[in-house]
């Protein structure tokens, strides 16, 4: 493909193509979008998916988030800055930044990702699942997490 958005608007049309989900460009963005916020680094093709229902299809609901928050601490030393490491973050399938990946889908389809998650929601949402880990790392895990969605939807605009 010549560049980015062509390769985006291709993905885009062939599904729709073969699955009749007309607005799968627009599923396809939501995807980028997400997978930007969260900070994602692993939505390859085999987790970009649609359902099939005997001979008509559906869109998937988003999963696979399992590389996302600077979560891999091979890549992402827990000693590192988290704003640094964010600034690192690189996205697949398409092998560039999430805001050329982004940028090149809503070019052609429009933002789709609306938020109305506060900081302060995400904050209550780890207070739980922070509890699991050891008492010295809970603030650097908390700190790696709001840091990656904090600085991401800024560059979102959500």
């Amino acid at each position: 493909m010549p560049n980015l958005r062509s390769t985006v608007r291709w993905m885009a049309e062939q599904t729709a193509r073969l699955t009749g989900l007309e607005r799968f460009g627009d599923y396809l963005t939501l995807l980028f979008e997400v997978d930007m916020l969260f900070g994602n680094e692993d939505r390859h093709l085999n987790n970009i998916a649609v359902l099939r229902r005997g001979e008509d299809f559906g869109y998937c609901p988003i999963f696979d988030f399992g590389a996302g928050l600077l979560s891999n601490t091979q890549d992402y030393p827990m000693d590192i800055e988290p704003k640094s490491l964010v600034k690192q973050l690189h996205a697949r399938p398409l092998d560039t930044t999430f805001g050329r990946q982004v940028q090149a889908a809503r070019e052609i389809f429009g933002p789709q990702l609306q938020c109305g998650l506060t900081m302060q929601d995400i904050s209550d949402a780890l207070e739980k699942p922070l509890k699991l880990y050891a008492k010295r790392d809970a603030p650097f895990l908390r700190d790696r997490v709001e840091m990656c969605i904090r600085v991401q939807r800024k560059k979102l605009g959500v």
